[in-house]
């Protein structure tokens, strides 16, 4: 998820400069019955929050511009790219005994 802007957060929850809002962690804290315990236990439960979204003004000029908005940005390290090759891994694996009747 991605997320900015320009407000600042306390640095616990925005440490990215382009992500540095609070909107997100106010977001959720308006529904404490559902993100209440995940938001008390963030760096537990390795929470964080990525949010992107276009702004298309059509009467102006300007071309649109993407605004980021984050919780705990940067917190944690996650390489979805990883989790590609794990599934990219197995499947020729399976392919691959298949193919030559091992089993």
């Amino acid at each position: 998820m991605v997320m900015g802007g320009n407000s600042s957060s306390s640095s616990s929850n925005a440490s990215n400069s382009s992500c540095a809002s609070s909107y997100v962690e106010d977001v959720l804290a308006q529904h404490p019955a559902m993100f209440g315990k995940v938001l008390a236990n963030a760096p537990r439960f390795r929470f964080q929050v990525l949010l992107s979204h276009l702004v298309v003004d059509p009467h102006a000029p300007a071309p649109p511009r993407l605004v980021r908005h984050g919780y705990r940005v940067d917190k944690e390290y996650f390489y979805p790219a990883r989790c590609n090759f794990t599934s990219l891994l197995f499947a020729f694996c399976f392919v691959f005994v298949l193919s030559f009747g091992i089993c």
